[in-house]
């Protein structure tokens, strides 16, 4: 299975924490991408980095105070995976432009509270 992990990233907080804890479950599974912004957090990079997952930044900008990412620069991506994992509310706002980029099921998936 193809996934790719649709982030943000502008700061390090503690959904980057869970997201990176869950990305490296992930990366023994599946095929994992992950999608940020080119201004990205350097820690959140660092870590995806160091833990070999392939990142593609996109240049960002700021709707709201909510960063957008240039999704339509990442089509290849986007048809590419089997699913786009939005890892935050912040990156929400893209699902609606960037369904018309490719057929494959979008979620947003929640970090388990217990």
């Amino acid at each position: 299975m193809n996934i790719l992990a649709v982030a943000s990233s502008i700061w390090f907080g503690g959904a980057q924490v869970s997201t990176l804890e869950f990305l490296d479950l992930l990366r023994y599974r599946v095929r994992l991408k992950v999608l940020t912004c080119e201004n990205g957090d350097v820690k959140f990079l660092n870590a995806l980095g160091a833990m070999g997952i392939d990142t593609y930044r996109v240049p960002c900008r700021k709707l709201l105070g909510y960063p957008m990412l240039a999704i339509e620069q990442a089509q290849g991506l986007v048809e590419w995976a089997d699913v786009v994992w939005i890892t935050d509310e912040v990156e929400y706002r893209l699902r609606r432009r960037s369904k018309r980029l490719g057929r494959c099921p979008w979620r947003r998936i929640s970090a388990p509270t217990h």
